[in-house]
């Protein structure tokens, strides 16, 4: 516990000292054990240069779409990846009907563990990735019985180890060795990227709208800064209601024809559009998987 926590309790104590005797058998001295944290550690990325990317859905994904990836990184020389979430899709333990057997587990952190290394090879400077609602799945379904750096350790399985993943304020779990590249697991489900333009909150929020960009608008409002938005599987751009901040949905990687809760049955949700976004040289490009709606040309 910092010492700044230490002399607040002290004095805590002074002041109510029956309250402090309940408290400080179990909360008190285990706060020193990391059970009570300070979540302010989000990881915050500062580069020129990324590719971002979201809502592979792996392994339900739109691989062409991951090829392209990965050949603008090599052309451009970007070497940061970031993935907002959704990297895969845990459908085995999804709520949705299944008329199919889901996909196992198993299978897809597998496939997880492939592309992390393929996309490794690419980008050498680093691929920081946090979590989604999919991600969620796992860590829902255990009801809190194991931890996030647990958790990690069954995703990742052979692909790297654990260090580092039980600083308070930085609570995030790096993995890798240089032969996997560096890989940063975060339990945030949002980061930050800061260019010398501006401050981009990359976010896959709890929060969904039909109406794209609306939920980015509101999230840049709340956090005064420019917003990337993942989770939706809208693909637009904008500017903010009061004109101050760049607003983006991401689109992502998934292959929506692939996946069965959207396939087999029809409703008044917007079609899904997939496509990710290239930062060069600070500024944002929105591209979109099709192919009337950028010039691939001009990128690979």
């Amino acid at each position: 516990m910092p010492a700044s926590e230490v002399a607040v309790f002290e004095g805590f104590k002074k002041n109510n000292p029956q309250l402090a005797r309940m408290l400080e058998a179990r909360l008190y001295t285990n706060m020193g054990k990391g059970l009570v944290n300070r979540f302010t550690g989000h990881e915050k990325v500062v580069s020129e240069n990324a590719v971002i990317i979201s809502d592979v859905h792996l392994p339900t994904t739109n691989w062409a779409l991951c090829q392209r990836v990965i050949e603008i990184g090599k052309k451009h020389d970007i070497r940061k990846l970031l993935i907002v979430g959704d990297l895969v899709n845990f459908d085995e333990i999804s709520t949705h009907v299944k008329v199919k057997r889901a996909i196992p587990i198993d299978i897809e952190i597998e496939t997880m563990q492939a592309v992390l290394r393929e996309f490794g090879e690419t980008f050498t400077d680093g691929i920081v990735l946090c979590m989604g609602n999919h991600e969620d799945r796992l860590l829902r379904l255990l009801g809190g019985l194991i931890t996030y750096e647990q958790y990690i350790g069954i995703v990742i399985g052979a692909y790297g180890s654990i260090a580092d993943a039980t600083e308070v304020d930085s609570f995030t779990a790096r993995i890798g060795e240089a032969k996997t590249s560096n890989v940063t697991f975060s339990p945030y489900h949002y980061m930050e990227l800061w260019t010398k333009r501006k401050k981009w909150l990359l976010a896959h929020p709890r929060n969904y709208s039909r109406i794209p960009l609306r939920v980015a608008n509101q999230l840049s409002l709340l956090h005064e800064m420019s917003v990337m938005t993942a989770h939706e599987h809208h693909l637009a751009r904008g500017v903010s209601d009061n004109g101050k901040h760049e607003i983006i949905n991401m689109g992502g990687l998934f292959d929506s024809d692939k996946m069965a809760y959207v396939m087999l049955a029809k409703s008044t949700m917007r079609r899904m559009h997939g496509g990710f976004v290239v930062v060069k040289d600070g500024f944002a490009h929105v591209l979109s998987a099709d192919e009337n709606m950028t010039n691939w040309n001009m990128w690979e």
